[in-house]
């Protein structure tokens, strides 16, 4: 379960993103990521249940967790030095690549556990479109199945979508909803209060279950 505590540190730090408040914070800093570790691990034990190779995929559980310092050679003005949420981000048992994986996203108000490819590389992308294109029937069974239109309501979410269709592809295919966009993920939301509680990690392994479709789907599709 995710402690008060990391919620707490992660409030502050929106507060007070500045090097010297985090450095008088590094202990419960250090706590935060011993949470989220453990976290990591009874997720990695209990979807490996469900998924061998799940475990072997993702060895050590602290390499799951997001860096919480901003590279800020990257970033745009005014951007803070230090990010106010985590990822842990999990790999799919697939051979390479494997673009698409499981994920929670720990912050205040916006907890979410699911699955995907969010921003897949062009090459990849343009794999995933062709497959997809190819056989839309198989697609929907996929991303339109009852499992997953009933976890995952509002249907799947994207970086962005192309204003026009893909070139190659007519704007009039029947993927091209689909086609347009440029990334493939599905988002349950959680609230902070589930996610304090034990039995939440077993709501999670229920999400990577239902999403691993899609993410097997978008992981063969972009090789």
């Amino acid at each position: 379960m995710i402690d008060a505590k990391t919620f707490d540190f992660l409030h502050d730090i929106t507060e007070n993103n500045t090097k010297e408040w985090f450095e008088e914070n590094r202990d419960a800093y250090n706590n935060v990521l011993a949470n989220l570790a453990e976290v990591s691990q009874a997720l990695i034990t209990g979807f490996d249940k469900e998924d061998a190779g799940f475990a072997a995929a993702n060895p050590d559980p602290r390499r799951t967790i997001s860096r919480i310092h901003r590279d800020m050679r990257f970033a745009k003005p005014g951007k803070p030095r230090f990010k106010s949420d985590f990822f842990l981000a999990f790999k799919a048992p697939a051979a390479a690549p494997a673009i698409a994986g499981y994920y929670l996203h720990v912050e205040p108000g916006n907890v979410y556990s699911g699955g995907g490819a969010f921003t897949p590389q062009r090459p990849e992308l343009t794999r995933i479109r062709k497959r997809m294109a190819g056989s839309y029937e198989k697609w929907l069974a996929v991303v339109e199945s009852e499992p997953m239109t009933r976890m995952f309501p509002h249907g799947l979410t994207s970086p962005g979508n192309l204003k026009i269709a893909p070139q190659g592809y007519d704007p009039d295919d029947p993927a091209i909803e689909y086609l347009r966009m440029k990334g493939y993920c599905a988002n349950r939301p959680m609230t902070m209060a589930r996610v304090e509680e034990s039995e939440s990690m077993s709501d999670i392994v229920e999400t990577f279950s239902t999403v691993r479709p899609l993410v097997d789907y978008l992981n063969e599709a972009a090789r």
